[in-house]
């Protein structure tokens, strides 16, 4: 946004501009100071859109002129490493809980052969795929993928009755998504979703949010921990990335034009660490009970300082989410996952077998 300074300034030149138009344009035209003939404006007038189409060709072969841009902006102009999109082979699972049938679009990483892991969860579960797409490959493990679209709002278990009908919902429903991972032989569930569904309002000067709402999300963890360990599941939980109030990659590019890196949006990490205070100090407990959890702030937030972006591209698709880019970029952060993890292959019997990983 332009400063109050910028603003005044921009007024003032529109003001001068617009007396220098009437003053020795539009007044001299007007009464016949030049231009004194029909045939003379008519001459002025196609003499001027002629150089109007000759400037616009100039612009047009020259693809903009670019030399006058900053070369992080350049950079950033042919950066193309947006939104995950759905692999070909998507199909159509269903699954059953205390009597409801659910039906949800799913598909498989490294098909034909049985899963190990599974990716269950919101939109910020979905935005690491990039990343876990090429770990699979490189670890040589299978897993399968709960279209996030299927979870909406309904992020955990709790550990109280439903008292709605659109609660009792969201519960059978993550039922049945363990339920699934069980019956499909998954040793390890990735969850991931979105704090502030449940953290609430920020204090606008520390980042804080308020503690009570960090303690459900922490007593919902443990229930979701404690249904996935019934079922001889491990449950590993993705850090939040860092959020912002802008769109980042608006805003990278902006700055780029401006000569400025993008490292000049980073904010310090203890503003996140206060955002998730109440919460993080559950963590201990939770991790002692058996919750896997996969840092992300040890990477995308070096020297203490959170970055949006290199001079590559944004790290973000818009102010919560990673893009591809950004998830192969800290591709690091799975990486736990998948140490272990039993490279699976048939036998000669057609029946699945697993070895485990050296």
């Amino acid at each position: 946004p332009l400063s109050r300074i910028m603003v005044m300034t921009a007024l003032g030149a529109t003001f001068i501009a617009a007396y220098l138009s009437w003053r020795w344009v539009e007044n001299p035209v007007r009464f016949r100071k030049i231009f004194a003939s029909s045939k003379a404006i008519f001459l002025a007038s196609a003499l001027s859109l002629m150089l109007l189409i000759f400037i616009g060709q100039a612009i047009k072969q020259s693809g903009g002129f670019l030399s006058r841009m900053p070369e992080s902006a350049l950079a950033l102009a042919k950066w193309d490493g947006g939104l995950y999109k759905d692999p070909p082979g998507t199909y159509l699972l269903q699954s059953e809980a205390n009597g409801t049938e659910f039906k949800f679009k799913a598909w498989d990483i490294r098909p034909g052969s049985p899963p190990s892991f599974m990716v269950m969860g919101n939109s910020h579960s979905r935005m690491w795929l990039a990343a876990i797409d090429q770990l699979a490959e490189e670890y040589k493990v299978s897993g399968l993928v709960v279209d996030s679209f299927a979870f909406k709002r309904c992020l955990l278990l709790k550990d109280q009755p439903p008292e709605t009908p659109e609660q009792k919902e969201c519960q059978d429903r993550l039922t049945a998504f363990l339920d699934l991972a069980q019956a499909r032989g998954v040793k390890r569930v990735l969850w991931g979703i979105r704090y502030s569904y449940y953290l609430g309002p920020v204090m606008a000067q520390t980042g804080e949010a308020s503690g009570p709402v960090g303690e459900e999300l922490a007593r919902d963890l443990a229930s979701t921990l404690k249904a996935a360990q019934d079922r001889g599941l491990e449950l590993w939980f993705l850090e939040n990335v860092p959020e912002y109030d802008q769109d980042i990659r608006h805003t990278i590019a902006v700055r780029a034009l401006k000569g400025l890196e993008p490292a000049s949006m980073g904010y310090d990490l203890e503003f996140y660490n206060n955002r998730n205070a109440t919460f993080h100090q559950k963590l201990p407990e939770l991790i002692a009970q058996g919750l896997n959890v996969l840092n992300v702030t040890q990477f995308i937030c070096p020297d203490n300082l959170c970055l949006p972006g290199d001079l590559q591209g944004s790290y973000y698709i818009d102010e919560t989410h990673l893009s591809s880019y950004g998830a192969l970029t800290f591709r690091q952060v799975p990486v736990p996952l998948f140490e272990g993890l039993r490279v699976s292959e048939y036998d000669e019997n057609d029946q699945y077998k697993f070895e485990e990983q050296q």
